[in-house]
């Protein structure tokens, strides 16, 4: 073998041998720290039918929020105003939560979902605690004090005005199920 060919075998193996180590240099091992902790809650963004609206007939109800979200024992959590006789579909998907209603909507009537604490961000499960929406089959509607439509409110405010709800609804807080569905006492 000639000293020229030697010469560049070496150059070549020594190439190679430095771009390899070069190559692993940059492959750091470990886990990327992914920024801040997320403390903040899912916040909403828009729904259909629209916060507050009226005339809607429609029995499918979709809210949008600005992460993915996750809902949390939404048969239980989700408060239905006036109470449904037939249990409605609740299912989400990514940053959208889906609910149709499979009773038909009564005329003249303020509808309104109240979600507790059943929404949470997917990663870090921070609830987005006294969320609440509604909407009218009418052209008007009933509001109820102490609740900023389609916003959060204070778990005080939201945890009374559940319970007030709850008492009107199923008479005293008593709640019983037939067939999956919440009846009012008596019926």
């Amino acid at each position: 073998m000639s000293r020229q060919n030697y010469l560049y075998r070496m150059r070549v193996a020594a190439v190679v041998v430095v771009t390899a180590v070069l190559l692993a240099a940059c492959a750091s091992m470990g886990r990327p720290t992914g920024g801040p902790r997320d403390v903040e809650p899912p916040k909403f963004v828009r729904s259909t039918p629209t916060v507050g609206a009226l005339d809607v007939d429609g029995n499918k109800i979709t809210v949008e929020f600005d992460e993915n979200i996750q809902l949390d024992d939404p048969q239980q959590k989700i408060v239905i105003s006036p109470a449904q006789k037939q249990t409605p579909q609740i299912s989400s998907n990514g940053r959208r939560v889906t609910i149709e209603l499979r009773d038909t909507l009564i005329p003249n009537t303020t509808y309104t979902i109240d979600f507790a604490d059943a929404v949470k961000d997917l990663n870090e499960g921070n609830v987005f605690d006294g969320f609440a929406i509604d909407f009218s089959t009418g052209r008007h509607s009933r509001h109820h004090r102490g609740r900023e439509r389609g916003q959060r409110v204070g778990p005080q405010v939201s945890e009374t005005h559940r319970a007030k709800r709850r008492a009107a609804l199923y008479g005293a807080g008593r709640r019983r199920r037939h067939h999956g569905a919440i009846q009012h006492p008596g019926s």
